[in-house]
């Protein structure tokens, strides 16, 4: 997707004044935050990077779901490096880091599941 990402602390000003917001988690995945403190964040709705990742996600979900049994447990040898494969195949676009943490991140929604 070509954006740049920095973890670090962030003070409440930046937040009140983002263009947008969104949290993640296991169970929500990618959630809009449209409010702060009764404060629209942006234009008061999910913006379009949020749009862009939820959807990303949700294909991507899709996509891995027969390498993973239920429990979340991976199907057969190498899985992980297969299911990074059908994702890559898929965005080519996406560096090989963003495949990844993609991976990565789909890994842990289905082994919470």
């Amino acid at each position: 997707m070509g954006l740049q990402v920095v973890e670090r602390s962030i003070d409440r000003t930046e937040v009140l004044i983002a263009e947008e917001l969104f949290l993640t988690g296991t169970a929500a995945q990618i959630v809009a935050a449209t409010k702060v403190d009764h404060r629209p964040i942006g234009s008061g709705g999910m913006g379009p990077i949020t749009t862009k990742l939820r959807a990303l996600f949700d294909d991507v979900v899709r996509r891995v779901e027969p390498f993973f049994q239920q429990g979340g447990e991976l199907n057969g040898v190498r899985t992980d490096f297969w299911m990074a494969r059908a994702i890559g195949d898929a965005y080519p676009d996406l560096s090989n880091e963003e495949v990844h943490v993609l991976a990565k991140a789909v890994m842990r929604y289905y082994q919470a599941q």
